[in-house]
């Protein structure tokens, strides 16, 4: 039991904080991105390039690839900060298209082949492991938590229901956007690093764009709901997908099949969304 628990953890907890990372944006300045795993993917292969390539310490490395996180968020916050709407999303996708192409590419991260021996956060063994994940966790959520009820996160909201009116009063939307790009950019650099270390393994593969459906779906359907909402939301579509393969019959379509359902009802609830903000005319 502990060894099913701890596999759910290793699943979870790095989609969870990746979830969290992208409800900054998505339930606070109002923004959907997709280039928040190849912030993830230069987090995860620094910490595992200083502790496996170059012998540094786990704290040192987790440090610096955090702090890498902040620095890439902001960078890609600064890239896309005149855009909006679909443009938006068209051009964050291609920034985490991009950046997991050089991933792919580049011989320093061993391309195609990865990275293997990658150290853990805590102790390998099941209790350990689950007490680390949860205490990783609990930080992201309290962070997440204490961003949204800030004056920053206030602001950033406020932002999100009139730009313009935000703008008219002279709200600094430029600054609200790179302080959003490098919260986002430190949670999703904190879920790479988590994920890398929990399976101490790394390949460009977990770094896809499309890889971002499972936290998506999370996070919208959360609905701007507190970040434990969004985590709830996490595990509960994980449990679901490990779920059907444990009771279907054929768990090598199982998988695809209820990743197809979770990104039909993440399509249909943006079209919701989407009808619900339209402005209404009278006449």
């Amino acid at each position: 039991m502990l060894d099913f628990l701890s596999y759910l953890t290793q699943i979870a907890v790095g989609s969870a904080l990746m979830a969290l990372a992208l409800s900054v944006y998505v339930d606070g300045i109002g923004y959907t991105v997709f280039h928040l795993l190849g912030v993830s993917g230069v987090s995860a292969y620094s910490y595992a390039l200083l502790t496996v390539a170059c012998g540094w310490s786990v704290p040192l490395a987790l440090s610096i690839g955090i702090l890498l996180g902040v620095v890439c968020g902001w960078l890609c916050s600064e890239c896309v900060r005149t855009l909006r709407g679909d443009g938006l999303a068209l051009a964050t996708f291609g920034i985490g298209v991009g950046t997991f192409e050089a991933l792919r590419f580049v011989r320093i991260t061993g391309g195609v082949f990865g990275l293997a021996g990658v150290p853990q956060l805590g102790v390998a063994a099941p209790v350990p492991i689950l007490a680390t994940g949860a205490v990783v966790l609990l930080v992201g959520i309290g962070a997440t938590a204490l961003w949204r009820r800030s004056l920053g996160g206030a602001i950033v909201r406020c932002v999100q229901q009139d730009e313009w009116g935000a703008l008219s009063i002279g709200a600094r939307v430029e600054g609200h956007q790179r302080l959003t790009g490098a919260f986002a950019g430190a949670l999703a650099g904190a879920s790479g690093i988590y994920a890398a270390a929990a399976t101490g393994f790394i390949e460009p593969r977990d770094f896809r764009p499309t890889n971002l459906l499972v936290p998506l779906a999370a996070t919208i359907l959360a609905c701007g709901r507190t970040p434990l909402g969004v985590v709830g939301g996490l595990f509960a579509i994980v449990l679901f997908f490990q779920a059907v393969r444990f009771i279907g019959q054929d768990p090598t379509t199982a998988g695809p099949v209820s990743e197809i359902l979770v990104a039909v009802v993440v399509g249909m609830v943006l079209v919701l969304i989407r009808l619900r903000r339209r402005p209404k005319f009278d006449g």
